[in-house]
């Protein structure tokens, strides 16, 4: 066999589709019992907008995920709307006051440290503060202790050129790209990777009950899983200390009525300073009876110490402008997956702290020209979305096409 892909997320997907199509016998070997990875849509009887309990947003007009939406013949639209803050009641605009804090965090690079000790340092007023911590720990799902001033920094940068602030849904859900993207393949679904054997040219996985030979291998695991699990003997070249996947409570509220009338915008997102569930949002462009509220980071932390259904009742009352008692009445379902506890993800997604971008940089690189790592983790343009993962998927099969000139293929061998 030419190589084999572990995981069917959407970096593994990418890689094998772009192997597959110059010709290479290809093999994707998946844990779960679907593709997609921290990909995952939910269609809901009643609900025309599918509900997504993992990625949802596309991060600006990404050429490489809109190049694989044409092909699949998707729809997308972008969202629209301004970003409001809940105070003292009131929602009201605050796309200055956000806009200009976070310039701050992004021109407080200077020497690498945590964002914890910039804000210990920063001169920043109290909402200012307020807005950092919410952003840093929201946006980029990150701990304050442990989160790179200068990756954000650089973050940031790439964010303004790649025009991040705009955001776009794909209208049948993201699954439907993933279902698009393993069109064709061999997956082979419910093989957990047990233990990888490889030298220069030559690899063997044990996954499920079978082993597999090849002489290349894209690992496309997400980055706790590397970091956990000593699958690979000889132990890769790698350190990965320096990079971290942050938690996200991601809650969509499905209400039997749009009640709230005009309280909301159609569109936009809106930050509760302190809450337990700072940022939500709408189900834009379709008139759903729903609410996304999103907690990542150590905001994540904090609310899974609290009995989630109150805090829900609580903070949507207060966002809303009703009663708990009508939070009650009308809310019908609470769609959730905790990916900190799924044992193939284990947390959203990833960023940097001290460190972290040399670290990054080397696992980009190719390993004995034999193992090409992929991954939302690996891209730092993209980190952290699946714009990310698409980029380092194609990468890693671009690098591996390259390390394959003139070399004999070995004899494919399964073994069960």
């Amino acid at each position: 066999m030419d190589a084999l892909v572990l995981g069917a997320g959407m970096a593994g997907l990418a890689a094998a589709q772009l192997l597959r199509r110059a010709g290479l016998e290809v093999l994707v070997l998946e844990a779960r019992d679907r593709v997609g990875g921290r990909v995952l849509t939910r269609h809901v009887d009643g609900l025309a907008p599918p509900v997504e309990l993992g990625a949802e947003f596309v991060h600006g007009p990404a050429a490489v995920t809109f190049g694989w939406i044409r092909a699949a013949g998707l729809h997308v639209e972008e969202l629209e709307g301004a970003r409001l803050c809940l105070e003292d009641g009131d929602l009201a605009p605050c796309d200055e006051t956000f806009g200009r804090a976070i310039y701050r965090l992004a021109d407080g690079a200077g020497r690498d440290r945590t964002v914890a000790e910039w804000l210990r340092e920063a001169p920043l007023d109290p909402a200012e503060r307020a807005i950092v911590t919410s952003y840093v720990e929201g946006f980029y799902a990150a701990r304050l202790e442990f989160a790179s001033t200068r990756a954000i920094a650089r973050e940031e940068e790439a964010n303004a050129r790649n025009e991040t602030e705009r955001s776009f849904r794909v209208l049948e859900g993201y699954a439907a790209l993933a279902h698009h993207l393993a069109d064709g393949l061999h997956v082979a679904l419910g093989h957990e990777v047990r233990a990888v054997r490889w030298e220069p040219g030559r690899v063997e996985v044990e996954a499920g009950a079978s082993c597999f030979v090849a002489r290349r291998l894209v690992v496309a695991l997400p980055l706790p899983v590397l970091q956990q699990d000593p699958l690979f003997v000889p132990a890769l070249p790698l350190r990965l200390d320096a990079l971290e996947t942050g938690p996200v409570e991601k809650l969509t509220l499905q209400f039997r009525s749009r009640f709230w009338g005009n309280r909301l915008p159609p569109m936009g997102f809106t930050h509760v300073r302190g809450a337990l569930l700072p940022t939500w949002w709408t189900a834009w462009p379709e008139p759903a009876p729903l609410l996304v509220a999103w907690a990542g980071g150590g905001a994540a932390q904090r609310l899974r110490a609290q009995p989630i259904r109150e805090v829900v009742e609580r903070e949507a009352a207060a966002l809303l402008g009703v009663t708990r008692e009508r939070i009650r009445e009308e809310l019908a379902a609470v769609h959730h997956h905790d990916w900190s506890e799924d044992p193939f993800a284990r947390g959203a997604y990833t960023y940097l702290g001290v460190g972290g971008i040399e670290q990054q940089e080397r696992a980009q690189a190719p390993i004995a020209g034999t193992i090409f790592l992929a991954g939302e983790w690996t891209d730092f343009e993209e980190i952290g979305t699946v714009t990310g993962a698409l980029r380092s998927g194609e990468r890693a099969a671009r690098s591996l096409l390259a390390s394959l000139d003139g070399e004999a293929a070995p004899p494919a061998v399964e073994r069960t």
